[in-house]
């Protein structure tokens, strides 16, 4: 990951922690609040696009995308589609989607509903893809989708962000807290298992997908940075009625939301 690294953002993430850290020696506690908001804007974004695999072979019900029915269960990655021609025609090609932004998901979806075929496959050492090249584009490109992927409902989202604190966030704080207090239940043992088994699961998504592992050991951030971008995309839907993508702001209709309608 460091390697990524210019030798300006190391000065600058240098100076970032030496601030931090002095102003935790003085009021004792702050570096984190301090550090981890402005160094995500100069840690590469390796710590964020992973995630994308890392819900896929996490959380995605991968038998469920492939033997079920039903068109909640597509799943689809639009970097690289493949389909055979009478399908792809059947299904009325790209143009069914065209006023989708999250057009790989309303295909899969179109698939499922057509009766044909999905599948879902790791193309590891096979293809090859980028689509952003720093922070702010990860954080707008991100922030386009995830509200979509989450049913167009805040709530969802909350949820989704709430959980990932529970089980990345929490952990540390209450092993941080034992430290400071003998009287702390189930200290250290539950929070170092919890810790253990999060990065844990991070590190084999890490290893399967042919990411880079070091990047794993470093989740709470990815966490931290997430919900960066999952605010970044409520505050859009709240101010502006849905996310800004290329100099343009992107009805909530079209990003994938009432795909099920449009479908």
């Amino acid at each position: 990951m460091f390697e990524a690294l210019t030798p300006v953002q190391l000065a600058i993430s240098a100076a970032i922690l030496a601030v931090a850290y002095f102003v935790r020696g003085i009021a004792g506690f702050g570096s984190g609040l301090i550090a981890v908001p402005l160094l995500a804007f100069v840690l590469p974004f390796s710590l964020v696009v992973p995630l994308m695999m890392y819900t896929i072979t996490s959380y995605l019900p991968e038998l469920a995308v492939r033997k079920i029915p039903w068109a909640s269960f597509a799943a689809a990655n639009g970097q690289c589609l493949a389909f055979r021609r009478p399908a792809y025609q059947a299904l009325g090609e790209h143009s069914a989607v065209r006023q989708i932004v999250v057009e790989d998901i309303a295909l899969g979806r179109l698939t499922k509903q057509a009766g044909l075929r999905l599948v879902m496959a790791l193309g590891n050492g096979l293809i090859y893809g980028r689509m952003y090249h720093d922070w702010r584009q990860v954080r707008e490109g991100f922030a386009k989708n995830i509200l979509a992927g989450h049913g167009g409902q805040p709530v969802f989202l909350f949820i989704s962000a709430v959980f990932h604190w529970l089980i990345f966030l929490a952990p540390w704080a209450w092993l941080g807290a034992g430290v400071f207090s003998a009287s702390i239940p189930g200290w250290p043992e539950y929070p170092l298992a919890m810790i253990a088994l999060g990065l844990g699961s991070r590190l084999l998504s890490a290893a399967a997908t042919r990411h880079a592992l070091p990047d794993a050991l470093l989740m709470p951030v990815s966490v931290l940075l997430m919900t960066v971008i999952a605010a970044q995309s409520v505050w859009w839907q709240f101010t502006q009625g849905g996310p800004s993508w290329k100099g343009r702001v992107i009805p909530s209709n079209q990003t994938g939301q009432d795909n099920k309608k449009q479908a």
